[in-house]
């Protein structure tokens, strides 16, 4: 299945049309600013060493995600949520779409932004863990 991908202010109509956004940043990521009502499931972890997939991410996201909803996926720039939709495609979700540029913007090789994500729009921006953090999503999966 080919994940539909849409900018900013799309995602931003589809998520007041009833659409449900995911945030697959991680959980510090999410705490310094995230899309208003997002949900965080992250992708990947941060760790001393870096980066590491999020080993729980499949049974998080199946029990708390039903296959046919209507789901935008996004993170810092849009590669985690691309990743992210693809993984879910394979796991039968039907209803995926992508937020290109994610929260911070879509940017070249040479760091020039290509896209510009939610956080440049005067879109809608909380702060801090959200109304159920991960860590109460991982623990009722």
């Amino acid at each position: 299945m080919s994940i539909k991908r849409v900018e900013a202010k799309e995602a931003s109509e589809l998520v007041e049309k009833g659409w449900t956004l995911i945030d697959v940043r991680s959980e510090l990521e999410f705490e310094e600013g995230h899309p208003k009502g997002a949900i965080n499931i992250p992708w990947m972890h941060k760790t001393p060493g870096g980066m590491k997939k999020n080993e729980d991410f499949e049974k998080v996201i199946k029990r708390h995600v039903k296959t046919d909803q209507q789901i935008v996926l996004t993170c810092r720039s849009g590669n985690r949520s691309m990743k992210a939709a693809k993984a879910m495609s394979e796991w039968g979700y039907t209803s995926l779409i992508d937020l290109r540029g994610g929260f911070s913007g879509e940017k070249d090789l040479s760091g020039q932004v290509t896209c510009k994500g939610w956080s440049a729009w005067d879109l809608p921006v909380d702060k801090g863990l959200g109304q159920k953090t991960y860590q109460e999503l991982k623990s009722e999966s």
